[in-house]
């Protein structure tokens, strides 16, 4: 989902500061912009991080382990930031938490929500997370618009 953001600023690169890139997946081979993390690279102002948490062997290009543990190579400043992800709902509390120890605002991280959709209209609730509905509001919400109910299990 975040492809089409980091295209985004590809082609209006000169209306941006900085870019970090940072994917994290169980497997090497599960990291399907290989072509495109090269061409990435070679931009101006842009790092490319990734991880593989369950790999045993070390690479030039992607490191072991979470992807959290990439914050302490990022190069930004957390002060101006704009952060997007997506991701299981475990990988995205661990990232929340890791941003705000280095100082990222909760009004500047945005989140690419899943949820079993039944109904599309908000009707079922099974989207539900506190009071919006991921079908009717989202699935992209502001943390800081969701901080209360994205913790609990069950939402």
């Amino acid at each position: 989902p975040l492809v089409a953001a980091i295209r985004q600023v590809v082609a209006h690169r000169q209306e941006y500061r900085r870019l970090v890139i940072m994917q994290g997946v169980k497997h090497h081979h599960d990291l399907l912009w290989e072509p495109q993390y090269e061409a990435w690279r070679r931009l101006p102002r842009c790092q490319v991080l990734l991880a593989a948490s369950e790999e045993q062997q070390v690479h030039a290009h992607w490191s072991q382990g979470l992807v959290t543990a990439l914050f302490a190579r990022a190069e930004f400043d957390p002060a101006h930031c704009q952060v997007m992800m997506c991701g299981p709902d475990p990988m995205l509390r661990a990232a929340i938490h890791a941003l705000a120890r280095v100082g990222v605002p909760d009004e500047e991280c945005y989140l690419s929500l899943e949820r079993n959709m039944q109904c599309a209209i908000g009707l079922c609730g099974h989207c539900q997370l506190g009071p919006p509905f991921l079908c009717r509001h989202g699935p992209i919400f502001r943390y800081a618009d969701i901080r209360d109910w994205f913790p609990l299990e069950g939402y």
